[in-house]
């Protein structure tokens, strides 16, 4: 130590670690054998507590969703705790800087916010405070975990060290967290009603919701108890309405065939689902204008019956790989009535002097017989597109053109089967005009319902098939009698 005329000198102290320290000065004179001695006290202290994590994809440089995934909100990850020692490189990344293995210093409280979403919920961390300890040798490592979901930045609290107060530095942004998992909850689980006819359907005939059925997915973290994870909206919801996947219904889910051992088929056409965000960790899953047709076929010819129908998820997940745990899961809309139904078209036999109504009745099957369906108030039928003559036989050889015209009365012009109209309760009136004096013979009439109307299509030929037009015969004159006619009389 060399003193100046005021009897001081200066002296720059260098120590590479952190903590308090005694600096002692001796001096003795060899001549007199005098000796001074003192002492005094200092802090050496870290240049920065540098908050950081090593873990792959912790970087979240942008704070935003579009940010690789790094951890499950609620599960643990490594948050560094740096006690930096100072050096010449001046810049401001502390992380990277030796550190002072000797600090040591109880109570430092951690902190953390959240940098993306914004206005988003700050959620909460498992370890708000800890202790560096000897053995950390100047890095203390955090086993953190954060409640929940997006991009955060976490920092530390210190207290004074040794009277001295410590500078921090917050970590980069870290993230992004996204859920553990989802659970589903049924919102509603819709209605049938949206009837094809006029309070039913026809099997064969397609048909919608009245009201569509809806199921949450309710986004959670990996805690224990998991908790919602409130942020899981906006961009950091990767959920899409695709990634649900729904077993297709293929029959009804209780109501059993005439076989009374098959459930009655149907098929079933999706419409494009939606997917709502409820801003809260949670999305409505929507269905579509989905549409529905019972099978027109035989095992279906039953009583009329209430629908039911299961639509069941069998697995959700979305872009990050989050699935729904408590699957499957069921949506049971319900309420169409169907009923079971078909054309005939009677014979009918009269002068050829006058017009020939023949009648054409719309049935259902009610489990034990056919009965006319005065309930229907939907069928329309085209007497040019859906009705024609065949197999004429007249007296003169042929069917001359002009011999009778085919009208149809149903209330419109159209023909449709109104329940209003007391005169038809069901069924519509075709007319034939006479075709004159000796012009005897008979016109077969057939429906032509293929590809328009097959929900009303019959088994005519008893093959089992419900794919027969139905056929009737309108005979002038002199009647030979119907094929089917067992026994017939007159009286006078």
């Amino acid at each position: 130590l060399n003193f100046d005329i005021n009897g001081e000198a200066n002296i720059t102290v260098q120590y590479d670690d952190a903590g308090q320290l005694t600096l002692n000065a001796n001096y003795t004179n060899a001549t007199t054998g005098l000796t001074l001695a003192g002492n005094d006290s200092f802090v050496s202290m870290p240049v920065m507590l540098a908050v950081h994590s090593n873990d792959n994809n912790a970087d979240c440089a942008s704070s935003a969703a579009s940010c690789s995934k790094f951890q499950k909100a609620g599960d643990n990850f490594n948050l560094k705790v740096n006690a930096a020692c100072w050096t010449h490189d001046g810049d401001t990344d502390f992380t990277d800087n030796p550190v002072t293995p000797n600090f040591e210093l109880n109570g430092i409280s951690t902190n953390h916010s959240l940098l993306s979403p914004a206005s988003g919920n700050n959620g909460n961390l498992t370890v708000s405070s800890f202790n560096f300890i000897p053995t950390d040798n100047g890095t203390h490592t955090i086993s953190q975990s954060v409640s929940e979901v997006g991009v955060f930045s976490f920092g530390v609290t210190p207290p004074n060290y040794f009277g001295e107060s410590l500078l921090t530095t917050s970590s980069p942004a870290i993230g992004r967290f996204y859920p553990d998992h989802f659970k589903v909850s049924t919102i509603s689980d819709g209605t049938f009603g949206a009837n094809a006819c006029t309070g039913f359907s026809y099997s064969g005939q397609s048909f919608t919701y009245q009201s569509k059925p809806q199921l949450k997915a309710t986004a959670y973290n990996a805690a224990s108890p998991a908790v919602i994870t409130q942020n899981y909206t906006g961009a950091f919801a990767k959920l899409v309405a695709t990634d649900f996947n729904i077993t297709a219904p293929t029959t009804d889910s209780v109501q059993l065939g005439i076989d009374a051992s098959n459930l009655v088929r149907l098929n079933w056409l999706p419409d494009a689902a939606t997917l709502d965000d409820n801003s809260d960790g949670s999305m409505t899953f929507s269905f579509g204008n989905d549409s529905y047709n019972y099978r027109h076929e035989a095992n279906s010819r039953i009583a009329e019956f209430s629908n039911t129908v299961d639509l069941k998820f069998t697995a959700i997940t979305d872009n990050d790989g989050v699935q729904a745990i408590n699957l499957p899961h069921t949506l049971q809309p319900s309420g169409e009535a169907i009923r079971f139904g078909r054309i005939a078209i009677a014979n009918a036999h009269g002068s050829e002097l006058a017009p020939l109504p023949l009648s054409i009745t719309v049935e259902y099957f009610n489990g034990v017989n056919w009965n006319e369906n005065t309930a229907d108030q939907c069928t329309v039928l085209d007497l040019n597109s859906q009705f024609r003559l065949a197999n004429p036989e007249t007296s003169g050889g042929s069917w001359q053109t002009g011999d009778s015209s085919m009208t149809i009365a149903a209330g419109t012009t159209s023909g449709t089967l109104v329940n209003n109209n007391p005169l038809l309760n069901g069924s519509a009136t075709l007319t034939f005009s006479a075709p004159g004096e000796d012009n005897q013979g008979y016109v077969d009439i057939q429906s032509r319902l293929s590809g328009s109307l097959d929900w009303l299509l019959g088994d005519y030929d008893g093959d089992g098939l419900y794919d027969d037009n139905a056929r009737g015969r309108a005979s002038f004159g002199l009647f030979k009698g119907g094929d089917n006619i067992i026994f017939r009389r007159e009286v006078y």
